[in-house]
């Protein structure tokens, strides 16, 4: 019985779009995380002088993009976060669906296999003779 439970839970198959959004999100906001590190670090770090070299990377992307690179880590991350939030909701949807699909359709065939049961027990009742 525990067998037949554990066949009829199967899990959801990932598809290849899944696992190339998933790595590519997380590399976005892995990315994020690393420029929101090096601006905390550029910021409150005692030892940063204006000559160093974490200060030139600092001010050639403010020059470039117009935000320091702890902005940029904050905006990166965020999108990949939510991104990949939003993907697993989608996903989660498809799966319930499916899902209720499937259990509609056992409740349906499990109705249609009572009636069928129920018309040959009549019928069986139905072929026996009476008793005199």
């Amino acid at each position: 019985m525990a067998k037949e439970e554990k066949q009829k839970k199967k899990l959801a198959p990932i598809h290849i779009f899944e696992i190339v959004f998933y790595t590519v999100m997380g590399a976005i906001a892995l990315w994020g995380l690393v420029y929101l590190i090096l601006g905390l670090i550029i910021t409150y770090y005692p030892a940063t002088s204006s000559n160093t070299p974490m200060m030139g990377f600092n001010d050639a992307i403010k020059q470039y993009f117009g935000l320091t690179p702890l902005w940029w880590g904050v905006i990166l991350f965020a999108f990949g976060a939510i991104c990949i939030a939003i993907a697993l909701i989608c996903v989660d949807r498809t799966v319930d669906r499916e899902r209720e699909a499937e259990e509609r359709r056992a409740a349906r065939l499990a109705h249609i296999k009572a009636i069928e049961e129920e018309e040959e027990a009549i019928e069986n009742e139905a072929s026996q003779p009476e008793p005199p």
